[in-house]
């Protein structure tokens, strides 16, 4: 039995002898452990501190804080080795946005290249009306041109006032006026306003330039063609101006009513007596008498957009010599509309009259000349444009239009024997009595995500050809042959 109790017993005297160790093995793990978890605590609240921290520059930034903005505050930032370092927790001054308010970014980034039978010296948009005669040396020379200054950015911002609905919309693109180093160096082309406007209730671009549908200066919604030519297409009747519109709608019809900016002009200062004040001409602004009044009937249908518009405009000039003033008004009226001939076919048209309207059919018409006696003469003006837009599939349109201007000649001659006015036989060589251009392309979409925009392509040809009402040492005629390229990536 006490073998027996004594072999029993050994091996609890071995555990006794191994407890102490293990324990103190166990105990310094533990310890171990504790020393990580409270390090790793430590972390956490930093890290929550630091949450906190930059939620309140997100409340600042988005001008959700309620609380006037509190002096800087320093803030730890751990850096890999050394102590913390310091920096200020203060937002840069910034503009915030109205609460429920929501703001979208748009544009394309562009890259046009357009090569032209003749030499104009100019950038992607076309001069339509001073192309190079038949005997100008210009005529003899081709050119290519490539640059990026068509790309566009724009914002819209939608929010509430006084229970209605105000929408803001602003566009700028790179085609300024030029640096005198545009072409050498950097390309520096000059950011320009293109559009910015203002919606309340339910701009830039006129009341008189076309719409797709409705009456919205949208540019979605205005029928500026589908080509690649900043300047679009001769017959297209539009500007880009100071305006304050007022519209109504009612089932399928909307009626506008704008007040825009007037400036009468004149091409050559040959068109009028030297001692005549108050025109506008290319880089000097006139002696506005009133701003142009403008109306515009729409209707819509499933069938097609029509509309029909009238503008109302007065002038003034002073004679110097004569030491009188004269007065004169003037008008002008469009018929316009985009028919939907097929589910994937459009016809687009417009047809422009004026009696001193030549500004809106882009300037290649005078507005008014002068006579010898000192008294306004309005030019009479004829636009129009006729066009076909496909879309034979989804991503792919395809477009043919064909523009025409007229202007009427008004010259008059003076007691010396010479001639001023618009089309006078010692005229300018840009008194042009016709100004016309065909022009077919297409734009396949390449790739399109939901999203995160688009890429695509496009290819148009253009024949210009203008015609003098007088005969120049340059020639009478001018023609030519245009081709542009492009790709574009549109932002979501």
């Amino acid at each position: 039995m006490k073998i027996s109790k004594l072999v029993v017993l050994a091996p609890c005297l071995c555990c006794i002898t191994t407890l102490g160790p293990c324990l103190a093995q166990d105990r310094d793990e533990v310890l171990l452990l504790r020393q990580q978890i409270d390090v790793q605590n430590e972390q956490m609240q930093k890290m929550n501190a630091r949450i906190a921290t930059l939620e309140k520059l997100v409340e600042r930034l988005s001008g959700s804080a309620a609380a006037a903005p509190a002096p800087p505050t320093p803030v730890a930032v751990t850096v890999s080795e050394g102590p913390p370092l310091l920096v200020s927790a203060t937002p840069p001054a910034t503009a915030s946005i109205p609460s429920g308010a929501r703001l979208h970014f748009s544009g394309f980034a562009d890259a046009t290249g357009i090569s032209r039978s003749t030499y104009t010296g100019a950038g992607i948009a076309t001069a339509f009306g001073s192309i190079p005669l038949e005997r100008a040396a210009e005529s003899q020379l081709g050119e290519f041109r490539g640059a990026a200054n068509h790309s566009r950015f724009s914002f819209q911002l939608d929010t509430r006032l006084a229970g209605r609905d105000l929408t803001t919309y602003a566009e700028a693109d790179f085609l300024a006026g030029t640096t005198s180093n545009v072409f050498a160096a950097s390309n520096s082309h000059g950011l320009r306003m293109r559009l910015y406007w203002a919606r309340w209730g339910s701009s830039n671009w006129d009341l008189l330039a076309p719409n797709r549908v409705g009456l919205s200066p949208s540019p979605a919604d205005i029928m500026n063609t589908m080509l690649i030519d900043p300047n679009y297409s001769v017959g297209l009747v539009w500007t880009r101006q100071g305006t304050l519109r007022y519209t109504r709608h009612w089932d399928r019809f909307h009626l506008a009513a704008a007040l825009e900016n007037a400036e009468p002009n004149i091409l050559d200062p040959r068109e009028v007596p030297v001692d005549v004040h108050g025109l506008a001409t290319r880089a000097v602004p006139g002696a506005n008498l009133s701003p142009d009044l403008v109306v515009k009937l729409a209707y819509d249908a499933p069938f097609a957009h029509l509309e029909a518009a009238a503008a109302e405009r007065t002038f003034q000039v002073y004679s110097a010599v004569l030491g009188q003033k004269d007065r004169a008004g003037g008008g002008a009226l469009s018929l316009a509309g985009v028919i939907h001939a097929g589910p994937r076919i459009d016809l687009v048209t417009q047809n422009f009259i004026a009696a001193g309207g030549g500004r809106y059919a882009q300037g290649l018409v005078p507005d008014v000349v002068v006579r010898p006696d000192g008294r306004l003469v309005r030019v009479t003006t004829y636009s129009v444009l006729q066009g076909v837009e496909m879309k034979p599939t989804p991503r792919l349109n395809l477009y043919g239009y064909y523009g025409l201007v007229y202007g009427r000649r008004a010259a008059y001659r003076t007691p010396s024997g010479t001639y001023i006015g618009f089309g006078a036989p010692n005229g300018s060589t840009l008194d042009n009595r016709t100004v016309n251009q065909a022009t077919v392309g297409f734009r396949q979409i390449l790739w399109r995500t939901e999203g995160s925009g688009a890429i695509s392509f496009a290819v148009n040809y253009s024949y210009l050809v203008r015609k003098l009402w007088e005969p120049q040492p340059a020639g009478a005629l001018g023609r030519s042959h245009m081709v542009y390229t492009n790709v574009r990536y549109n932002l979501p």
